[in-house]
C-alpha cells in the first residue's frame, strides 16, 4: 500500500508511526463516520434492464445483486430514470436495443438526473449484432466514458466486457471485444481515472456449461442474471464496504497490470499476488489507486510458504508511486513472531530500523 510524502521523516518520527500503525494493526482500530448513501447507476441495454429472464419483469442481475449488498450490510440504491416496479431497487439505465452510441448520446441526461457514485457499464451486444467491429465498440466506449467524466470525474466506472453468446459467429466477436476492453480499462486508469475492469465475458466462459445460463443466443436466463450480479459483486465489493468507499483488492483476474506499479517478480496466481520468481524477495508492489489512506490490512496467501511472511508486509511513506520508491517496511519477522520496522532503498527491502518483540505468535 501507499503512503506518499514529500520527505522522508526522521527516525524518530518514523518510530512514533510504527507505535501507532501497531496499535492499529492489533486492536483493529478503523477511524471514519458514517459515510452517505452510495448511489450504484446499472447502465447499459436490455441486458441491464433483465429481458428474457426466467421469470419476466423482474429485475435481470440487479435483484440478486441488491440481495449481495444487502447482505453485505452496504448502505447503497439503484438509480436511474428506468424503473421494473417489482424489485425492491426497481430504478437502472438498461435500455432495451440500445447501441453505444445511443447511450452516449443521453449518457448526460441519465447523470444529470442520479448522479451516480458508481456505474456498473455493460454494453456493446446490440453493436456487434449489426456488424460493428470490436474497434469501433471500444472506441465508442471510450468515447461514452469520457462523457461520464466530463460531467463528474470522481464517478467510478465498472465496465465489463460483454456475456457471450450461444451463436459461434457472434461469439467470436464477443470474445475478440473482452481484451480490448480491459486494455480501454488499463489506458483509463493510466490516465488517472477511477475505473475497474469486470471479466463477464471470462466469468461465464470459465464455466463449461454456461450455456445453461442463457434464455436465448443473447441473454441471459434468471442463473445467468444471477452469475452476472456475482461477478458484479466482486467488483462492487473491492471499491465499496459497508463503511463507505475504501480502496481494495481481491486479484480477481490474470494480471497486474494497470492496477500497481511492481516489479517484474510479482504475479497474480489463484486470487492472490504472489512472488513468481525465485531469488527476488524484498521487491515491492505500489497500488495506483490511492495514496494516503487512513488504514490499511492485508491478509497473507493460503498458499504462504514457511517463512514466505517474514518478507511480507506493508510499505509506508514512499518517496513516491513507483516500484522503485524509498520508504520504510513494517514486517512480520517469521522466526520469531516480532514486528519489523526496516528501510526501503530504491525499492527493496533494506535494513531493519527497530522492532516490536513477542506480540504475534508465528505462523
Amino acid at each position: 500500500m501507499l503512503f506518499r510524502i514529500r520527505k522522508l521523516s526522521s527516525i524518530q518520527k518514523i518510530r512514533q508511526l510504527f507505535s501507532i500503525l501497531l496499535m492499529v494493526l492489533i486492536t483493529g482500530m478503523v477511524s471514519g463516520q458514517a459515510l452517505a448513501q452510495i448511489k450504484i447507476m446499472p447502465l447499459g441495454d436490455s441486458i441491464t434492464h433483465g429481458s428474457k429472464g426466467s421469470v419476466p419483469g423482474y429485475g435481470g442481475f440487479r435483484d440478486d445483486l441488491a440481495d449481495m449488498l444487502v447482505n453485505e450490510g452496504m448502505n447503497f440504491d439503484f438509480v436511474g430514470t428506468q424503473t421494473d416496479y417489482y424489485s425492491t431497487f426497481p430504478y437502472h439505465e438498461g435500455h432495451p436495443s440500445f447501441s453505444v452510441q445511443m447511450l452516449l448520446n443521453k449518457v448526460e441526461d441519465y447523470l444529470n438526473t442520479s448522479h451516480p457514485d458508481i456505474v456498473l457499464l455493460h454494453i456493446g451486444t446490440n453493436d456487434l449484432n449489426e456488424d460493428q467491429s470490436v474497434s469501433y465498440v471500444k472506441m465508442r466506449t471510450n468515447s461514452l466514458l469520457d462523457a461520464i467524466w466530463a460531467f463528474n470525474p470522481d464517478i467510478t466506472v465498472i465496465l465489463s466486457s460483454i456475456i457471450p453468446r450461444t451463436d459461434e459467429t457472434h461469439n467470436a466477436e464477443h470474445e475478440k471485444l473482452a481484451p480490448l476492453i480491459e486494455s480501454l480499462v488499463e489506458e483509463k486508469e493510466d490516465a488517472g481515472y477511477s475505473v475497474r475492469y469486470c471479466p463477464m465475458y471470462e466469468f461465464f466462459t470459465n464455466y463449461s456449461n454456461w450455456n445453461g445460463w442463457m434464455f436465448d443466443d443473447m441473454h441471459p436466463n434468471n442463473n445467468g442474471y444471477n452469475a452476472m450480479a456475482r461477478a458484479w459483486y466482486k467488483q462492487i465489493t473491492d471499491v465499496v464496504t459497508a463503511d463507505g468507499k475504501v480502496i481494495a483488492d481481491n486479484f480477481n483476474r490474470k494480471s497486474l497490470v494497470g492496477y500497481w506499479t511492481s516489479n517484474a517478480s510479482y504475479g497474480i496466481n489463484g486470487y492472490q499476488m504472489e512472488n513468481q520468481t525465485e531469488n527476488s524477495d524484498g521487491n515491492i508492489a505500489v497500488l495506483k489507486y490511492k495514496t494516503d489512506p487512513k488504514s490499511v490490512s492485508f491478509s497473507y496467501g493460503n498458499n504462504v510458504f514457511p517463512g514466505g511472511s517474514g518478507t511480507a508486509g506493508l510499505a509506508l511513506r514512499l518517496s513516491e508511486g513507483s516500484k522503485n520508491a524509498s520508504g520504510y517496511a513494517v514486517v512480520k519477522d517469521s522466526d520469531s513472531g516480532d514486528l519489523v520496522l526496516s528501510l526501503i532503498e530504491h525499492g527493496r527491502l533494506g535494513a531493519e530500523i527497530d522492532r516490536i518483540s513477542g506480540l504475534y505468535d508465528n505462523p
